[in-house]
């Protein structure tokens, strides 16, 4: 009974220890996902080495507070960490996790230390061979991180067997269960962490990169980008608007661009009909599309030209995403053509009304030389 009652103690004092490993593993490793994220430059090799040699660095941290078991003989969560590197870095990563890990392993010494080095390459070749699995299917999902817990839990005991015969005997008497179920559920619960926070870096890397890749195109519009929302009750905001916007409008980059900017620049003839149009796509949300003044503050007159397309929110805000473009060349040279126009069609009746009087007076010249 006291036997029993001994024994209960030390597996909960050895599944406490190892709770207390993975703990550390997943604050240590938060840090190093983030690292990762601002490597995403590097070549692939480099990074995924770079994580390896972090995993086992992490594997040895929880190596130098293990929960000890006899003198020389103890145990921790390292292979928690060893084999998740295969899957989150591929095989560079578990390799140099595992070589870390276990030379310090090897470095400590004692009569488990073959025992301890033989567990961190055995959970490193499995994290390697389930990560090559998971990339083959296109991604780690639930079921490569059951099988990849199953085979760490599994693979530990077999290293008991490189013990002499009586501290073998001890290990599995004592740390039997523990050890699996911090292995099995370590596993598990650190690699659904570090998956969930993988998935949250790629996810922020890809809006970064879409984000970069959105800001080159608009920059190479031949005018400016905006979103126009107008609220529920009627108030008129713009979200986002491009460099190239404040550029074709006459504002300064620093400005916060409201209703009372956009009607200090507007030209008075032209702001009836401005706000008139959109509050017709407002109602239609027909595609709004118009051509209008405004006045810099040099007092240039400049045209503009808008178009962008009407939507309707869920919450009853319409928002027009469109593109602003200087078109003040275009409109003077249509006034240019348009005077041209008008000046050879005066030319031209002049010419007609010249021609019209020399033929009236060649046609009646009797009467003036009888007069003569």
């Amino acid at each position: 009974m006291a036997g029993g009652f001994a024994m209960n103690m030390i597996s909960s004092e050895l599944l406490l220890g190892l709770a207390q490993n993975i703990g550390l593993f997943a604050v240590v490793a938060v840090v190093f996902l983030q690292i990762r994220s601002r490597a995403a430059g590097w070549p692939t090799p480099v990074a995924n080495t770079l994580l390896g040699l972090m995993f086992g660095g992490v594997a040895v941290l929880g190596m130098a507070d293990p929960v000890r078991v006899a003198p020389g003989l103890f145990i921790d969560a390292r292979n928690v960490m060893v084999g998740l590197a295969g899957p989150f870095g591929g095989a560079l990563a578990g390799a140099a996790a595992a070589a870390v890990s276990g030379a310090f392993r090897f470095w400590l010494g004692g009569p488990g230390a073959l025992a301890g080095v033989t567990s961190l390459v055995g959970a490193g070749l499995i994290g390697m061979l389930v990560g090559a699995a998971a990339r083959r299917s296109g991604r780690f999902g639930n079921r490569h991180l059951a099988a990849l817990a199953l085979l760490v839990t599994v693979m530990a005991p077999f290293s008991f067997l490189l013990l002499p015969p009586d501290m073998a005997y001890r290990m599995f008497e004592t740390t039997l269960v523990p050890l699996s179920l911090g292995n099995f559920l370590g596993t598990l619960a650190l690699g659904t962490f570090l998956r969930k926070e993988q998935e949250r870096c790629d996810l922020q890397i890809a809006l970064t990169e879409s984000q970069r890749r959105f800001a080159a195109t608009v920059a190479n519009l031949p005018g400016g980008v905006y979103q126009r929302v107008l609220t529920v009750d009627g108030r008129l905001r713009f979200p986002y608007c491009s460099p190239g916007f404040f550029q074709v409008m006459g504002l300064p980059p620093t400005e916060r661009v409201t209703l009372e900017a956009l009607n200090r620049i507007l030209h008075p003839e032209d702001r009836p009909r401005l706000f008139a149009s959109i509050h017709a796509s407002a109602e239609t949300l027909e595609p709004w599309r118009l051509e209008y003044r405004i006045i810099w503050s040099d007092g240039d007159v400049r045209w503009i030209s808008v178009s962008s397309r009407a939507a309707r929110r869920d919450n009853g805000d319409i928002v027009w995403d469109g593109i602003v473009t200087d078109v003040t060349e275009t409109k003077r040279n249509e006034q240019a053509l348009i005077q041209a126009r008008l000046e050879a069609e005066a030319a031209s009746r002049a010419k007609a009304e010249f021609l019209a009087t020399m033929s009236h007076e060649w046609a009646s010249p009797a009467c003036c030389w009888t007069r003569t």
